[in-house]
């Protein structure tokens, strides 16, 4: 299973007849609010393109995992992955502080890899199916979640300089894994299907 670099969430490539596929970890309410609020502010500061003015009321995704695959192989792919899903615990996610790929993208680090590492080991099987039909699962090696994206050179030089010195912390729980598709790399993703985690073991107090 081939681990992706980071700050490359999207697959590219000239694979006719194949959609593309994410799997992605969404952030709650609370912290969606936060992050749109993060988003607009990075724009009036430093300006930048209409993607970017364009993401700042879209969900904020952590992606574990995508892939290119053909359609008529997504009935197998979904039973597995959701064969998984059903035997996984909700966990938390705890964002701290922000960073960055140079030079294209700023975002909040996910602290703790331990629960998105064992995810990815359960992916084994699915990569199997997906590799036999001629495409390949990607792990991501670092989750991260998106503030900035595709920024111009000068602007992520600018804005990195600014965020490096600031702070942020928040944590959320996971309780669903969510599978998003497109055609191509010029469409916007669409929830294809949702996977819900096991509830995690209530905290007995002393």
């Amino acid at each position: 299973m081939e681990n992706k670099s980071p700050g490359k969430t999207s697959l590219r490539g000239d694979l006719k007849g194949m959609k593309e596929y994410n799997l992605v970890v969404k952030a709650d309410t609370i912290l969606n609010e936060k992050l749109s609020v993060l988003k607009k502010e990075f724009y009036f500061e430093f300006g930048g393109t209409k993607e970017i003015l364009s993401a700042c009321n879209t969900p904020g995704y952590i992606t574990v995992a995508c892939f290119y695959a053909r359609e008529e192989m997504e009935a197998t792919f979904i039973r597995w992955i959701q064969r998984i899903c059903s035997q996984f615990q909700c966990f938390p996610v705890t964002l701290n502080n922000y960073s960055g790929f140079p030079e294209h993208t700023i975002h909040l680090r996910v602290q703790e890899l331990t629960h998105f590492n064992a995810f990815a080991r359960q992916l084994e099987p699915v990569n199997a199916f997906i590799t036999a039909c001629d495409s390949q699962l990607r792990v991501v090696n670092y989750p991260y979640l998106p503030v900035a994206t595709e920024l111009p050179e000068h602007i992520y030089a600018q804005a990195i300089v600014n965020y490096s010195q600031q702070t942020f912390h928040e944590t959320f729980m996971a309780n669903e894994l969510i599978l998003l598709k497109r055609d191509n790399p010029f469409e916007e993703f669409k929830t294809v299907t949702v996977f819900n985690f096991l509830p995690a073991p209530e905290v007995q107090v002393a």
